[in-house]
């Protein structure tokens, strides 16, 4: 779980980097989860990674800067402890288009065009792994994208 977390977390991180034309560190990313995880051992937390919705959703509505970090965790926060007896009562297909449009934001064609062009078995791969992240989980389509 701490290896596709770490996956996932360096995928997202180094996708939104190149998009933002900033610098990433991997490694200084996966010191911050080692640090991160093992202090919410000490407050029986759940482990945590990057998430690619938030990160989408976040992204999408212009946050570049960890001031824009700091302002989602408040309105998380807020929405947690006011709103959730209210959100509580939707269903959870009415959340949905928040995740698909900060997910369909981030889907580069030119990628997979230019995979096609370059070597046709990359470009299965992309295929498999994107069908295997939209029909299952994140976890099997990264899977599929390393057998």
């Amino acid at each position: 779980i701490a290896l596709i977390g770490f996956i996932e977390t360096v995928a997202v991180g180094s996708k939104f980097a190149a998009q933002s034309k900033y610098a990433f560190d991997s490694n200084q990313e996966l010191v911050a989860l080692g640090v991160s995880n093992i202090a919410a051992a000490f407050f029986a937390g759940y482990p945590g990674t990057g998430g690619f919705s938030r990160t989408a959703v976040n992204v999408s509505f212009g946050g570049t800067s960890p001031l824009s970090v700091v302002i989602a965790s408040l309105l998380v926060f807020f929405a947690v402890y006011v709103l959730l007896p209210a959100i509580a009562k939707l269903p959870l297909a009415c959340m949905a288009p928040i995740i698909i449009q900060g997910a369909i934001a981030f889907i580069d064609v030119h990628e997979f065009r230019h995979a096609l062009h370059a070597h046709p078995l990359e470009f299965l791969v992309m295929v498999a792994t994107a069908v295997m992240c939209l029909a299952l989980t994140v976890k099997e389509g990264l899977l599929t994208g390393f057998v």
